[in-house]
């Protein structure tokens, strides 16, 4: 919390936004006024006033043969935002917090924050450290025996080793930190058939993840009091 001019309280969100007046209102959230503190910024900030789950989301299944993402290590540094240190280690790439604030408006829909080629990826949070994440991956993709091997920055490959109906599937996932507490994590096609991806996406690799998993896109996440 914040005390601005006359006295009035101010909330502070993720340590970044200051909220102010209230704008509107709907059936689950509230919108505020809010300034950026780093730089003064006026923006709108949507909090989420009460858990709300859509259940039993699926991926949708595209209505033509979508091309999946080439998967090519030499370009793989132009697509990713984390930066090595000293020492080798990779950070993860980042998203901006705002942006996946803004992007609450519509079900936790997150599609927004990536490319537009990746529509069909599947997305989702966990309040868990951004390295534990990226392991926890690896080793998910391991256990439903997928080839899985390290790209450049935080992404992950899995890759069937039997054909199905177009070709082996081919999985990307890659590692964004939001926030200390908070990691994204985006599924793309890499290769292969889509309806393939989307039930990988759906149903395969869930189960495995369901310990680290905060909300998939398309659900909101409960958090106590207001959700941002």
């Amino acid at each position: 919390m914040a005390r601005g001019r006359e006295g009035e309280v101010r909330t502070l969100v993720l340590g970044k936004y200051e909220l102010g007046r209230m704008l509107g209102q709907g059936s689950f959230a509230k919108v505020y006024y809010a300034r950026d503190l780093r730089d003064g910024q006026s923006v709108a900030i949507k909090i989420m006033l009460t858990p709300w789950f859509k259940r039993g989301f699926v991926p949708p299944v595209p209505s033509s043969p979508a091309t999946p993402r080439k998967w090519d290590d030499d370009n793989a540094a132009a697509l990713i935002d984390g930066s090595e240190d000293s020492s080798g280690n990779i950070s993860p790439r980042t998203c901006n917090a705002f942006q996946l604030i803004s992007s609450m408006s519509s079900g936790f829909d997150l599609s927004g924050l990536f490319e537009s080629e990746q529509k069909a990826a599947t997305v989702f949070t966990s309040r868990a450290p951004a390295a534990t994440v990226f392991h926890k991956l690896e080793s998910v993709g391991k256990a439903l025996r997928y080839n899985t091997t390290r790209g450049k920055g935080w992404r992950i490959r899995m890759e069937a080793k039997a054909d199905g109906a177009n070709g082996r599937l081919a999985v990307t996932a890659e590692v964004f930190e939001v926030a200390a507490d908070v990691t994204v994590v985006e599924f793309a096609h890499d290769g292969g058939d889509a309806l393939d991806f989307n039930k990988f996406c759906a149903e395969d690799v869930r189960p495995g993840l369901a310990d680290i998993v905060w909300a998939w896109q398309g659900d909101v996440p409960a958090l106590p009091g207001a959700v941002v």
